[in-house]
């Protein structure tokens, strides 16, 4: 896929984020409260969340889909 930025190809790989606690969410602003937030990603049985992508090196624009 090129990149919707710039054009140029995008990458495929994963984005990681370590979270027991609901996994990654969803917010509208930034927060320290996660309550009440939409669900992406649910931890597996080590607490490692991965979502698939696609990431720009040229301009670093990352796609994910979910």
């Amino acid at each position: 896929m090129n990149c919707p930025k710039c054009g140029k190809e995008m990458e495929h790989g994963f984005v990681r984020s370590e979270s027991f606690i609901g996994g990654v969410k969803w917010m509208a602003e930034r927060s320290s409260k996660s309550l009440g937030l939409e669900g992406l990603a649910k931890p597996d049985a080590l607490g490692f969340c991965f979502m698939e992508g696609l990431r720009c090196r040229e301009c670093r624009t990352i796609v994910i889909q979910y």
